[in-house]
């Protein structure tokens, strides 16, 4: 389990071009719309469980 807050981990995901709002202290919300593709939401799995591994 990671010990990383909401304000660590929004910055290191940016560093991947994904954004999320914060909530703090442990939670990010992520949404979607229309012009997100099944594989900009694989890719963010990827690169959440890379962040947090």
């Amino acid at each position: 389990e990671s010990s990383m807050d909401t304000f660590q981990f929004l910055p290191k995901l940016a560093e991947y071009n994904i954004l999320g709002s914060p909530r703090p202290p442990t939670k990010v919300r992520l949404v979607t719309h229309y012009g997100i593709s099944e594989e900009d939401i694989y890719a963010t799995i990827k690169a959440v469980k890379g962040i947090v591994s």
